[in-house]
């Protein structure tokens, strides 16, 4: 499911203390994701995913209209709707799902061997950890997967490009239909200002993208 030409999305924990400032800010991406609000959760109190703070109204907003992200570990219960895709977060690599058709969220490296072993239809992964960039993302797409590339990083407390932009930025152009963007990890640990400066950079690097690509 595709938003529009490499769309927009994110991974899930946000700074706000607000249900409805987190859920404004997620339905300005192009595939919203369920805002995980971890100042005010504990996600390891929560067996479904309909206790989430914000799922009851960013729910009633996503619902029929658009394609959705959800993300949680795999023993929550997903409570899976129609146009939701829905990622287990995998940081430690574990790789125990069970489930087939489900999105991975991993922000270690990942080998191509360890994408082999895996019953998934979307992988979210820091682009600077990758260091064959085209080799990985022909894999995943012959597969049939979905590459979220984080392609903003967010390791030791600032956001930046990927480190390896200038390596991602002609396969973006060059696969446009078949990757999204994301930054490569939830936003929790950031100020409400900088995750506004984080949408704006993928913002522009999307926009980059397609203007080059036309």
């Amino acid at each position: 499911m595709k938003a529009n030409l490499l769309p927009i999305t994110g991974v899930g924990s946000l700074p706000f203390e607000s249900i409805e400032e987190a859920i404004k800010y997620s339905l300005r991406f192009d595939i919203p994701f369920l805002p995980e609000l971890t100042k005010l959760e504990d996600s390891t109190k929560i067996s479904d995913i309909s206790e989430f703070l914000c799922y009851s109204k960013f729910i009633k907003e996503v619902e029929g209209r658009t394609p959705f992200k959800t993300q949680s570990f795999q023993d929550i219960n997903p409570n899976i709707r129609p146009n939701q895709i829905h990622f287990i977060d995998d940081p430690a690599k574990a790789f125990n799902i069970a489930k087939k058709n489900f999105g991975l969220h991993c922000c270690n490296n990942i080998t191509l061997k360890e994408i082999d072993n895996l019953s998934i239809t979307h992988l979210s992964f820091d682009a600077q950890l990758i260091s064959r960039p085209e080799e990985f993302l022909v894999r995943l797409i012959d597969r049939g997967i979905t590459p979220v590339v984080g392609i903003v990083s967010t390791d030791g407390g600032s956001f930046r490009l990927s480190s390896n932009y200038n390596e991602w930025k002609p396969l973006l152009r060059k696969y446009i239909m078949d990757c999204w963007i994301s930054p490569a990890c939830g936003l929790s640990g950031f100020s409400v200002q900088e995750v506004e400066e984080i949408l704006s950079l993928l913002k522009e690097v999307q926009r980059e993208i397609i203007i080059s690509h036309s």
